[in-house]
């Protein structure tokens, strides 16, 4: 008898648990990644821990973050932010981002003046990304590696949507 009631409070915990766990964008192939740099500063910081969920069949979407394979060294990964896929085009003119003519509303993006790369490609002309292309940028625009450094990435080389922060306390939120 009260190893049968034990299974059933068993059973509801973890029901519970993995419900709790759904609501805040968990699901089966989740995993945890340590954040190292400060490319995706203010949004994830340096020494965040952060779940993230594998795409499946489903395809990346502007502003979606995202771990990618460093392009160099597939071995590592970064977290950027979507911001622009197949077949759209992508220029920045002083920090601005225009997608398909359009300038981006970004208020995620780390608040410093322009950069280096803040007028992308030098040529100032738009880029049209190929059919299975991405343009990737991190928020922390002064200081980070991104599709401006190593050109738009393919879809193989993403592997995951960031969902949640969930270390440090401090900094946990859904992303």
């Amino acid at each position: 008898m009260v190893a049968g009631a034990l299974f059933v409070l068993l059973v509801l915990g973890v029901t519970a648990a993995v419900l709790a766990a759904r609501s805040l964008g968990w699901s089966p192939g989740a995993s945890t990644i340590h954040v190292i740099g400060n490319a995706m500063l203010p949004t994830v910081a340096n020494d965040d821990y952060v779940v993230v969920q594998p795409y499946g069949q489903s395809s990346p979407r502007p502003g979606d973050i995202v771990v990618m394979r460093d392009p160099y060294d597939h071995s590592r990964s970064f977290v950027k932010r979507v911001v622009a896929g197949p077949g759209q085009t992508v220029l920045m003119r002083d920090g601005e981002v225009l997608v398909d003519g359009g300038a981006l509303d970004e208020p995620y993006v780390c608040p410093e003046p322009p950069g280096a790369l803040a007028n992308w490609p030098p040529d100032g002309r738009p880029l049209r990304l190929g059919p299975d292309q991405y343009f990737v940028l991190g928020d922390n625009r002064n200081h980070s590696a991104d599709s401006r450094t190593f050109g738009p990435i393919s879809r193989a080389d993403i592997v995951a949507r960031a969902v949640h922060i969930v270390l440090p306390q401090a900094h946990a939120r859904r992303l």
